[in-house]
C-alpha cells in the first residue's frame, strides 16, 4: 500500500483503527509502519503528543505480554501518533468527537443530521464512512454513533448507560456587560457546570442584544458542552429588566453580589448553610447594582454577599461567584449538613 493513502487512511478513521479485527491485526499493522520508516505509533493514548514527549520512549503493547515478549516497544522516530486500542467501554473517550443534537433528530437507531452538523463532521473534522462520534441530547443522554453512506444520516452502534441525574439546579442571573464579554462568560460557565443562564438588564447596564444575540449564546452554549464533556445542555434565556425578573424567579437559595457594603464572603456564606440545594446567584453590570435594585431584590429573600475586597469586571463576577459555588458544593455532600469540627 501507498504509504501517503496509508497514512490518510489512518487520520481518517479518527485515530482509530476500526478496520482492525484483532489485537493480533494491531500488531502487524503497527510493525509494517515501523518497518517503513516514517511514522511511530502509541498504543492506549488519548492524545497526539509533541516530538519532546514522544522522542526515543518506550511504550507498552498490549498484544506482548501473551506473545512472551517485554510489553514495550521503543520508538526513535516520530511522524504520527494513534492509538491503537478498542475499548469502547467509556463513552467519555477523549479521542471521539462529541455532536449536541437535538432530540427530534434521534429515531429508533437512527439520527438525522443538520447541513450544519454535516459540514462540522465531514468538512471540519474530515470524518467518513464508519467513523463513530458521541452524540449527546443535552438531556444526559449518550451514544456512540457512526457515519453512513447517506450524507445525513449517523447510525446508532453503542447506546449509553441509563440518563445521567443532573444534580441541583445551579443559576447565574447577569447583567449584561457591555460589548461581546457576554460570550465568555457564557462559555466559561457553561464549563464551569451552571444549569441555566439569565441575562439582566439593569438601569446601569448599556448593552441591549437583539434576538440573533440569543442565538448566538446558545449556539456557545452548545460547544462549551461539547468539549467540556458535560451531558446536560444548559438553558440560556431571553433578557429580562431585573426588576421583571424578581417576580419570576426559581426556587432555592438567593444570593446577590454586591461591592462596597458589609456582606460575608460567598463562600463562608454557603459554607454555613446546613444543605446546599438549588442555588441562584446574581451578579451586576459595571457601576454596581442600584440602590432600588439590591432592596427589590432583598425583598425577594436575596442575600447580599461579597466576592473578595477586589472590585471585579462584569464579566468576572459571574464567572467567580460560579467558581465559588461549585467549590462550596465539592466541599459537602449535596443535601447533608457539612461535617462540624
Amino acid at each position: 500500500m501507498n504509504r501517503k493513502v496509508l497514512i490518510r487512511h489512518v487520520l481518517y478513521r479518527n485515530f482509530y483503527l476500526q478496520w482492525l479485527p484483532t489485537p493480533r491485526s494491531e500488531a502487524i499493522v503497527f510493525n509494517i509502519l515501523l518497518g517503513l520508516g516514517f511514522t511511530s505509533l502509541e498504543v492506549g493514548a488519548e492524545h497526539v503528543v509533541g516530538w519532546d514527549g514522544f522522542k526515543n520512549q518506550a511504550f507498552p503493547l498490549p498484544w506482548q505480554p501473551q506473545d512472551g515478549r517485554n510489553g514495550f516497544y521503543s520508538c526513535s522516530s516520530f511522524f504520527l501518533c494513534i492509538p491503537l486500542t478498542s475499548n469502547y467501554s467509556s463513552l467519555q473517550h477523549s479521542s471521539l468527537q462529541r455532536l449536541v443534537v437535538d432530540p427530534h433528530q434521534i429515531k429508533a437507531d437512527q439520527i438525522t443530521l443538520t447541513p450544519a452538523q454535516h459540514h462540522y463532521l465531514h468538512r471540519v473534522l474530515r470524518l467518513v464512512t464508519g467513523n463513530r462520534f458521541v452524540v449527546l441530547d443535552g438531556q444526559g443522554q449518550q451514544w456512540v454513533a457512526a457515519l453512513t453512506s447517506s450524507s445525513d444520516l449517523a447510525e446508532i452502534v453503542t447506546i449509553g448507560p441509563s440518563p445521567e441525574v443532573p444534580g441541583p439546579a445551579l443559576t447565574l442571573a447577569i447583567a449584561l456587560p457591555k460589548g461581546s464579554g457576554f460570550d465568555e462568560v457564557v462559555r466559561q460557565a457553561t464549563e464551569l457546570g451552571v444549569t441555566t443562564i439569565q441575562p439582566v438588564l439593569t438601569e446601569r447596564t448599556l448593552n441591549y442584544p437583539n434576538a440573533k444575540k440569543l442565538e448566538r449564546w446558545q449556539r456557545i452554549a452548545v460547544e462549551a458542552t461539547e468539549q467540556s464533556e458535560r451531558l446536560w445542555l444548559p438553558h440560556i434565556l431571553e433578557p429580562l429588566p431585573w426588576l421583571t425578573y424578581l417576580t419570576q424567579l426559581p426556587s432555592g437559595s438567593r444570593w446577590l453580589c454586591v461591592t462596597r457594603q458589609a456582606a460575608p464572603h460567598l463562600l463562608v456564606a454557603l459554607q454555613s448553610q446546613t444543605v446546599l440545594g438549588d442555588l441562584l446567584l446574581a451578579t451586576g453590570p459595571e457601576g454596581g447594582w442600584t440602590e432600588l435594585e439590591i432592596s427589590a431584590a432583598l425583598a425577594q429573600k436575596f442575600q447580599p454577599v461579597s466576592l473578595g475586597s477586589q472590585i471585579l469586571r462584569a464579566v468576572t463576577a459571574p464567572l467567580a461567584a460560579l467558581a465559588i459555588a461549585t467549590a462550596a458544593r465539592a466541599g459537602m455532600t449535596v443535601g447533608e449538613s457539612p461535617s462540624s469540627e
